[in-house]
This record gives structure tokens, sequence and C-alpha cells, in this order.
């Protein structure tokens, strides 16, 4: 192994940050400067509970007033979203998948969603290789369409449970999720399929093919959350103990040391609107905060340690509230941003008996200014 991947100065050069990070060895006990005891919320006014059995993904469209959840047993639910963001308790559709959908994500200005579906390690190599990870589906009206289906083959990893489909801020390269070790064709790699002006993978050889990125020591990547720059050319990514920052004309992924490295993986996301990217750091408390210039982390991060609070998923950011929602086991734990966006020092946990599992896949609708929650 070489050693000199984790040298901080070196991570500092790559992402041009000496002048702001020199403290680089401090700033895990930066990272939590303010302990929060977070208030029970009185009732769950603020969240719009939506009933969908076993949700492993969920995804809003806006300008189509769509919501689209799926579940474990391979089911897209669609519900068709009133002129307030209300929906009826029953879907209008439902969409059979051959296996559960990790990710969900609408294109913003085509009527296009991208799902990817994984069959999981307990299916057979044959079934494996036969099965189309990513599926298109354009939006009719309110009802889905399928459009597409690629992505198979023995270049896929099979053991993801988890993952996210991404885009970059031009719309011109989706980020798939493939498997953590890849395979032999694909040690330790970023993929993505170039789109056309359409939101549709360019066509080549006659089949639309990802461009894998070989990623020396990358064993850090998990896929579970990522944040493309503006042309898809770097990529920061949830990763294990902390961040990473993938360059891909290289090809060099750094581990950013920023968050308290407590050996679980962190999930991040970015703001939508101003250049801030929020870290949770899963079966911990701590909620971080930092800076970034397309991409690359500046600045030290500003944080807070809720008391009590275990979180189980990314944050989502609920900008016309001024807020964050990250899922905890049974509850929905809603952070509040003062007016540059960082947290204020004040949060709430909602309670929510019948959230599946650990947590639930939240999803916000800026235009509706509600947070969608799946329970069984």
């Amino acid at each position: 192994m070489n050693l000199s991947f984790f040298n901080p100065i070196r991570t500092l050069k790559l992402a041009g940050l000496i002048p702001v990070l020199m403290a680089v060895a401090s700033l895990t006990s930066h990272a939590a400067n303010l302990r929060v005891t977070p208030e029970t919320a009185a009732d769950n006014s603020a969240l719009t509970l939506v009933t969908a059995p076993g949700s492993t993904a969920a995804a809003v469209s806006d300008p189509h007033q769509l919501l689209v959840i799926g579940t474990r047993e391979g089911k897209l639910l669609v519900y068709p979203l009133k002129d307030n963001g209300s929906l009826d308790e029953a879907p209008s559709q439902t969409v059979d998948l051959l296996h559960p959908a990790v990710s969900l994500l609408f294109h913003p200005r085509m009527p296009l969603l991208y799902v990817w579906q994984n069959p999981g390690n307990d299916q057979t190599a044959q079934t494996q290789e036969t099965v189309p990870h990513l599926l298109i589906y354009r939006c009719e009206g309110q009802r889905l369409q399928l459009l597409s289906s690629i992505a198979q083959g023995p270049d896929f990893g099979y053991d993801r449970q988890r993952g996210m489909l991404a885009l970059d801020g031009k719309q011109e390269r989706l980020f798939i999720p493939i498997g953590l070790g890849g395979t032999k064709k694909l040690p330790t790699s970023v993929a993505y399929y170039r789109l056309t002006a359409q939101g549709l993978p360019v066509q080549a050889a006659g089949a639309a093919r990802p461009e894998p990125k070989i990623v020396p020591y990358f064993f850090y990547f998990t896929g579970n959350s990522i944040v493309p720059n503006s042309n898809g050319t770097t990529v920061l990514t949830g990763a294990l103990a902390g961040p990473c920052f993938v360059d891909l004309e290289k090809p060099q992924a750094i581990r950013q040391h920023v968050v308290p490295d407590t050996g679980a993986f962190v999930e991040l996301v970015a703001h939508p609107h101003r250049p801030l990217i929020y870290f949770t750091t899963l079966g911990s408390s701590t909620f971080l905060t930092m800076e970034h210039l397309d991409g690359i982390l500046t600045q030290l991060p500003h944080g807070v340690a809720l008391e009590g609070a275990e979180f189980r998923s990314a944050p989502v950011v609920m900008s016309a509230r001024s807020q964050v929602a990250v899922g905890s086991p049974r509850s929905v734990v809603v952070i509040d941003l003062d007016k540059e966006g960082r947290p204020s020092g004040k949060a709430r946990v909602h309670k929510v008996d019948k959230i599946e599992g650990e947590s639930a896949p939240l999803v916000y609708s800026e235009k509706f200014n509600r947070l969608y929650v799946p329970v069984k």
C-alpha cells in the first residue's frame, strides 16, 4: 500500500487549499464545535407521511408534480402531486421492476426518471449478467413509460443494496453506483454515462456503455452519496471515515480529513443554491457543513453534535425552510440553519413509529416546501 496517499500536504496541493487548511490535523477537533440537545417536536405536521411499505428509494419532480417511491418488492409507486403538494393515499400507477430500486433521480430539465436496480449477491451469475441496472422512464403526463434499459453484464457490481445516481451541473454526465471493489475489469473505478442533449446515454458501437475511470487506491469509494462539480471532472463522494475528493482527469482520489474519524461511512449533499456541503456520519450524532468552490472544499467545517441522535441517512436540504433533515431510527431530525446556511444550534426530533427499519428515504420538494417521508 502506498502510504503517501494519506499525506495531508498532498491532499491540500491537489485541492488547492494550502492557504486555507494548513491546520488539517486539527480539523477533527473543530468538527463538532457546538453540542445541542434537540427538542421533541410537538407533532409531525411539518412532515408529509406517505404510505409505501418497504420503501428503498424516493425522488420528486417539481416540474412534473410527481413523487416516485421504490420498494423492496421491486415496485415503483407513482404519486401525482396536487397543486398544494398533497397526494392521494394510494398511488395512481405501480410499475413492476425485476429487482428493488437502489436510487431514483429525475432529470431537472427533461421529462426523464433514471432508476438504478440491483439484483444483489443472492442471484445467480447468469441473472446478474442479464439484468439491466439502469432503467430510463419518460414522464408521460403524470405516468411513467419505460424508454430504455441498459447497464448489464459482468462489468457491474452486484453487492450494492445502496448507492446514488448523480448528474453533473451541466447534466452532461450521469454517474452510476457500481459495486465497491468492482470486478477484475473495473477494480476500483468511478463510472458515468455521457448524455445527449435529450438526457439519454450516448450510443457507442450500437450500445450505450459507461466510461469507467480507474482511480488508484480508490478503496474508500462507496457511491452512497456523490456530488459532481459543474462539468463532472471531479466528484466529492461519501466514503469510509471521511469524504473523498476524486479528480477524474488525473485520475486520483484523496481522502479529505474534515470529519471525525469514527470508521463509519460519511454521507454528503450539496446545498442547491449556496456553495455549501453538508455531512453526516452514519451511526454518529455529528452534523457538519463546509464551504466549497465547484466541488473543492474550503474553509474550516462548522458543526453540531446532537445529543441522542443517531444519523442513518444523507442530509436532505430543505432550502425554503432554511433547514436540513436527516433520517434516524424511527424518527426524522430537523436541523435549523442560520442565514448563511450553517447550523444555528437549534434542532428538533420528529418521532415516526411507522418508519420501517432504521430510517426512511426522505425526499424534499422545494416547489411545495414539503418533506415526504415513506412509512409502512
